[in-house]
């Protein structure tokens, strides 16, 4: 996978100042950060372009316009955000591909201090486009 974004590491409104803006190259499988307690991770934000790639996979590349937040994984969000433990994790052999317009800020309150209201995205209205360019299609 190739991305032009923030990174290489996952970025959110609140912490992406230490995620520099470029070119990087990684496996889906290294977006995945395991936590004490499974949750939503791995997003990516500032996305200029995403490509999904390999020797025997289509080719997909997501554009933003003129950005978007892109995450990967090989496990449900929903099942993330149900399960207790890392070993409640369904893996899947082909990953879940999220793209949205924004993504709210670290922190849940959970274990330390709600996220701070200007990083909070609250449901709204919103003028969100992205392209898909998809090759080596094969039915």
């Amino acid at each position: 996978m190739l991305f032009r974004s923030r990174g290489p590491q996952e970025s959110y409104p609140d912490r992406k100042d230490s995620a520099f803006f470029g070119r990087h190259a990684m496996k889906t499988k290294a977006l995945f950060h395991s936590y004490l307690r499974p949750q939503e991770n791995g997003n990516r934000s500032d996305v200029a372009w995403v490509r999904f790639t390999g020797p025997d996979l289509v080719d997909i590349q997501i554009i933003g316009q003129p950005t978007l937040n892109f995450n990967a994984q090989y496990v449900s969000l929903d099942n993330l955000t149900t399960a207790f433990h890392p070993s409640e994790l369904c893996w899947e052999e082909t990953p879940y591909i999220y793209i949205d317009a924004a993504q709210t800020g670290l922190g849940s309150n959970s274990c330390g201090p709600d996220t701070l209201s200007k990083y909070k995205f609250f449901a709204e209205d919103v003028d969100f486009r992205f392209i898909i360019n998809i090759k080596n299609f094969k039915k």
